[in-house]
């Protein structure tokens, strides 16, 4: 954490923070179905937003571009 650099977000995003359902040892996968699967996003701020980033403690874990949005649980 001490090596992280700051990041400017440019584009139209939502962030996600998962501070409590992270661990250190989650595959990409879990890591993805954490991220999206903890935060309720209503239809019309859904369409609005070009990338979801996951969030650690203020730290950016990963950034997924978004294409669709799919309940949680169902891994796509």
């Amino acid at each position: 954490m001490l090596t992280a650099k700051k990041v400017k977000v440019q584009h139209k995003a939502i962030l996600l923070t998962i501070n409590s359902l992270y661990r250190s040892d989650m595959s990409p996968e879990e890591l993805y179905e954490v991220t999206r699967g903890i935060w309720k996003v209503g239809e019309r701020n859904r369409n609005k937003v070009d990338y979801a980033f996951s969030v650690y403690q203020g730290i950016v874990l990963e950034v997924y571009r978004v294409k669709q949005w799919y309940p949680a649980g169902t891994l796509k």
